[in-house]
């Protein structure tokens, strides 16, 4: 799920392809993700974002312009990658 909403950010580089991998993606090739995007993909609101962010549980944003802020997608997904995994008793 993770990767397919990751999809939708801003590319940066429009000429890196759909077929390379995410080993070919060099830092200064990611792509980056405006506070929209990863407020949707994230699942948290303006105010956790900013609070996760302030007590280092969630990455710091990057700037992008004088006023204008965005993330990282690889370490977007690297944050939901290292979140644990809630399992229902149904599937234990």
């Amino acid at each position: 799920m993770a990767t397919s909403t990751l999809n939708n950010c801003d590319n940066t580089n429009p000429s890196l392809t759909p077929t390379e991998s995410k080993k070919d993606r060099s830092p200064i090739n990611d792509e980056i993700c405006r506070r929209q995007e990863v407020k949707r993909i994230s699942g948290l609101s303006k105010s956790a974002l900013y609070r996760e962010i302030a007590a280092g549980r969630f990455p710091a944003p990057v700037r992008i312009a004088a006023r204008t802020v965005g993330w990282r997608k690889s370490e977007i997904a690297a944050w939901i990658s290292s979140r644990p995994r809630v399992y229902s008793a149904i599937e234990q």
